[in-house]
């Protein structure tokens, strides 16, 4: 009897093994810098990035960004897969790494900064830049953690 009882404490440690492995790989599933029409999910939240316009100019005419600026346009929508309340913290746009404004001049603005979706149910968001007509590089960051500070980057092209 001795022997079935170390049998079966191999065959449970080789399952705790492959548990850890699964788990670390989920981890390396989300890419470093996320491309629109991706969909990600982060502890119970599923984020997706629908679209984004590079050259948004469909704004007031009155509210036009500054001279040598151009408006920026990025629709994501969430959904609480979790059994808690989900709180979204920052989002934020960097221009070749320089911290931009958020653009209120559009009909459509809806941030999903501090809000909050309860559980199975979604939020629609869309965000606008202002950033520098010649900017290479542009990103977007979401804080999905406050405590950590774990962000997520998606690319705007």
């Amino acid at each position: 009897s001795d022997s079935g009882t170390s049998g079966s404490g191999s065959e449970t440690q080789t399952v705790t093994d492959s548990q850890s492995q699964t788990d670390s790989g989920n981890e390396t599933d989300i890419p470093s810098v996320i491309d629109a029409g991706t969909s990600i999910t982060v502890d119970g939240l599923e984020i997706s990035y629908i679209s984004c316009s590079t050259d948004y100019t469909d704004y007031n005419e009155y509210l036009a960004p500054a001279s040598g600026n151009k408006v920026i346009r990025a629709e994501f929508s969430f959904k609480n897969n979790s059994d808690s309340d989900c709180s979204l913290s920052g989002f934020d746009c960097y221009a070749d790494g320089a911290k931009c404004e958020e653009f209120y001049g559009a009909d459509d603005y809806a941030s999903p900064t501090l809000e909050t979706i309860s559980p199975n149910r979604t939020l629609a968001a869309v965000v606008y830049f202002e950033v520098p007509e010649n900017a290479q590089n542009i990103e977007l960051e979401m804080e999905t953690n406050y405590w950590t500070e774990e962000k997520l980057v998606f690319s705007v092209k």
